[in-house]
């Protein structure tokens, strides 16, 4: 994805890619991700990052507890999304493979290329 952000942006004669690395890293790392409904910044540090100038303020304390207990909490909810889109892979993949039931006696092709005996092990 990187790459592809860089093809689209660097100018004809491929001089200023370094100067856009920072802006695609801010991109990718505030991109919400379909399998985690966050983006990573957000589940790392627990709020969006700011696009624009950043101006100063006091810092506020705040309690770390609350910070764990949110930071713990999109974790879960991460946790749960990812398990929803397997799910979700899953049911597609099944729909595209065929189930094959086999009975006690039917004839199979097996392929033994990997297969070792033990007069081959020793």
């Amino acid at each position: 994805m990187l790459e592809q952000y860089l093809w689209y942006y660097i100018d004809y004669n491929l001089s200023n890619w370094s100067d856009l690395l920072s802006s695609a890293e801010f991109a990718y790392n505030n991109q919400v991700y379909e399998g985690i409904k966050e983006s990573l910044f957000f589940l790392e540090y627990d709020r969006c990052p700011r696009a624009g100038p950043i101006l100063v303020k006091e810092s506020l304390q705040s309690d770390l507890n609350n910070l764990m207990y949110k930071q713990q909490e999109a974790l879960e909810q991460a946790k749960v999304a990812l398990t929803l889109v397997a799910e979700r892979i899953k049911w597609y993949y099944d729909q595209k493979v065929q189930s094959i039931l086999f009975k006690v006696g039917d004839k199979v092709l097996l392929n033994l290329k990997n297969y070792q005996t033990m007069e081959q092990a020793l």
